[in-house]
């Protein structure tokens, strides 16, 4: 029930032509309640599974997964990094997605947020994300529905996706790799009038509306193949005019003002050879982390690196550090010979990822913090280099949700790894008992 206290979180401030959007207030809320605060979701993917040497390897210190198991662990050198974050943080093994375990190594990116079999011939051969489906209960509350990023921007190719972001139809959502264009949309859309924008969204809207309905006379002459490639383009401009529409509803709203001389926003990854990768992670991160706290989005997804070397600028990455030969896909390949190269690049991008947690933590926000109220997936979908099972998987935050963490949890090949997003539906208080093959919840990680 509102109080008559309570005040819209899309209140602004109007006086002398001008208006200026409110912060995140405590009387924005339905009373003092934690549920009625934001709920919010980001998952962090990388490449080509992590070192796993074996215990009495001379390098089994760099081992991935820890040692123990329950509340009873320890960390390896991989892990080190994360010990003063073991109270916000679940390590799990033996989860996967059955659909993609007998892909290429190099595809099960595609299925990571969604448990869908792959198919790599006709049609867009995937389903929905799970960001995406809860963008259509969350994405409502905020200026942008869900933000997909990557150091590898774009779609990719079916088997080879830059993306994890993924559609009702499958399409992929494109990602953003540049800070400062992620910036821009993010925090700096006040681009001219309000009334010469609404208008030309308005003429946009209309120009889709236009193709929508001359689309109809063309597919009563098309056969069966063009048909299903037309239905595909057209998908997309449905998309597209909803995206647009929404857009409408915040133009009256202002964007938030956030300072960016602490932020690395002109850092050139993809064409300066001399441009620092922990720099530019670390800007990601932190444009992840204010777009969380400022309430612009409430669904994240980011990939460190894609499956596909060839076509991946974040693959020469490990070169730019001075970590083993070749590029992160060779390091992984000659993993049995030289795990500890291989750990060094686990440690490098768990470093990163502890560096955006502890970010995010350190977000106060009405007598907790924003990771408090941010589910943190963080994981590949390769345990060794092309191998599709045994997902390496960290899970973070949530901790005002109930969930209570600090443990190492051993699962059987048995469970499928869309239990853990019908858990993070719940948590997210997402309708839906169920998502792909899922067979059930995950109470061992989620509930106290």
């Amino acid at each position: 029930m509102t109080k008559s206290w309570h005040i819209d979180r899309r209140a602004v401030l109007k006086g002398v032509g001008a208006s200026l959007a409110l912060p995140l207030l405590e009387c924005m809320a339905s009373g003092t309640e934690k549920t009625e605060l934001p709920r919010r979701f980001c998952s962090i993917y990388f490449p080509f599974g992590v070192s796993l040497p074996g215990q009495n390897h001379k390098d089994a210190a760099w081992n991935w997964f820890p040692k123990g198991e329950g509340r009873d662990y320890t960390f390896g050198q991989s892990l080190s990094h994360l010990q003063d974050m073991r109270h916000k943080l679940t390590v799990m093994s033996g989860l996967s997605h059955p659909a993609a375990r007998a892909i290429g190594g190099h595809h099960s990116a595609n299925t990571f947020l969604t448990g869908a079999h792959l198919k790599q011939t006709g049609g867009p051969g995937n389903s929905i994300s799970i960001d995406q489906y809860a963008a259509g209960y969350l994405g409502k509350h905020t200026r942008h529905q869900s933000l997909a990023l990557a150091a590898d921007s774009g779609i990719g190719t079916v088997t080879q996706t830059k993306t994890l972001s993924f559609d009702k139809n499958g399409q992929g959502i494109p990602s953003l790799s540049s800070p400062r264009f992620i910036y821009d949309i993010l925090f700096n859309t006040s681009s001219g009038p309000i009334k010469a924008r609404r208008d030309k969204l308005d003429r946009d809207v209309n120009t889709l509306d236009s193709i929508l309905e001359h689309s109809k006379s063309l597919q009563r002459r098309l056969g069966k193949q063009d048909l299903e490639k037309l239905e595909e383009y057209l998908t997309s401009i449905r998309s597209l005019e909803k995206r647009l529409n929404h857009s409408k509803e915040w133009l009256d709203v202002p964007t938030p003002k956030v300072d960016a001389k602490s932020l690395a926003l002109d850092i050139d990854i993809n064409s300066d050879e001399e441009a620092d990768p922990l720099e530019y992670y670390e800007c990601i991160f932190d444009l992840m982390a204010i777009a969380l706290q400022t309430d612009s989005t409430r669904l994240l997804t980011f990939m460190t690196g894609t499956n596909h070397a060839g076509a991946s600028i974040a693959d020469g990455f490990t070169s730019r550090l001075g970590i083993g030969k070749g590029g992160h896909h060779a390091i992984a390949h000659n993993s049995g010979r030289n795990p500890k190269a291989h750990g060094q690049v686990d440690k490098f991008l768990a470093e990163r990822f502890g560096y955006f947690i502890r970010k995010l933590d350190a977000m106060k926000e009405h007598g907790s913090s924003v990771l408090d109220r941010t589910i943190v997936l963080y994981g590949s979908s390769n345990s060794r280099t092309h191998v599709n099972h045994n997902y390496p998987l960290i899970l973070a935050g949530g901790n005002d949700f109930g969930i209570p963490h600090e443990q190492f949890v051993k699962y059987s090949s048995k469970t499928p790894l869309s239990n853990m997003f019908v858990s993070i539906m719940d948590k997210l208080n997402i309708p839906g008992e169920s998502f792909k093959d899922s067979t059930g919840d995950m109470p061992q990680v989620f509930n106290r």
